[in-house]
This record gives structure tokens, C-alpha cells and sequence, in this order.
């Protein structure tokens, strides 16, 4: 290659970063499958009617955190910025980030609510709420 092919063929191809963001986005699905594969009554929307008919999961990412859909939004919400190339993109992790951490107690105490003492002994069983070994 010439020098301005070289330049030519960088400029129309991405670059690291949004091979980075892809990877992520990609991770992401993976695991969001992963989530709805071990938890048949996943849902991303909240509804009482589909509560009322499931049992507590334990196993798959359950098995690492408690809140494993809100661990899995942490890296597509990484990777959309990136694959984009919108660095102002990235600054909404943390208040994405913000508002799963604000939302995991409501979530706990009604977990608690309606498992009782079966979801107090996967507390302890399973520490994390979103990312294994830190929170």
C-alpha cells in the first residue's frame, strides 16, 4: 500500500473503538439471552401479572448476581457510545449506572416481599447485586 491508500482505507473503515463498542453490544446480547434463558419469566418490562407466576431463579447468572440484567446493561451501555463514536454517549454510563443502582433496593424489598425468608438465604448465598465482587 501507498501512503494514500493506507490513509484511504483507515478513513473508510472503523476504527478500534467501534470494533470495542461492537464487541460490547454484542457481550451484552449474549448475555441478556443468557438471562432470558435461565429466567423464562424475564421480562424488560415490569408487570405484577407476570410475577405472580414465576419462582425464584437461582441458577445461570443468577448464580453470580442478583441483578444480572442490570449487570449486562453496564457494558452495552459502554459499547453503544463506542460503536457510534459518540464520546458524549459515554458520559451516560454513570447516570445510567445511577439509576440501576437507585432502582436494586426497590426491587430487593419486593423480592423480599414476596419470597420472604427462600430470597434472605439467596442474599446471602449470591452477595452481588450487579457486579461480582464489587456491588
Amino acid at each position: 500500500f501507498s501512503s494514500y491508500e493506507a490513509a484511504a482505507w483507515k478513513k473508510h473503515f472503523p476504527n478500534d473503538r467501534y470494533y470495542m463498542g461492537a464487541g460490547l453490544v454484542f457481550t451484552s446480547f449474549i448475555l441478556f439471552s443468557w438471562v432470558f434463558r435461565s429466567n423464562k419469566s424475564a421480562s424488560v418490562v415490569f408487570s405484577d401479572e407476570k410475577r405472580k407466576s414465576n419462582t425464584l431463579v437461582e441458577d445461570g447468572p443468577y448464580s453470580f448476581v442478583r441483578h444480572p440484567f442490570f449487570s449486562f446493561l453496564l457494558p452495552f451501555f459502554c459499547g453503544i457510545p463506542l460503536l457510534i463514536g459518540s464520546y458524549k454517549g459515554l458520559a451516560a454510563f454513570l447516570p445510567a449506572y445511577f439509576v440501576c443502582a437507585c432502582l436494586t433496593p426497590h426491587i430487593e424489598a419486593s423480592m423480599i416481599e414476596k419470597y420472604g425468608d427462600e430470597y434472605r438465604r439467596y442474599q446471602i448465598k449470591v452477595p452481588f447485586k450487579t457486579v461480582p465482587g464489587i456491588f
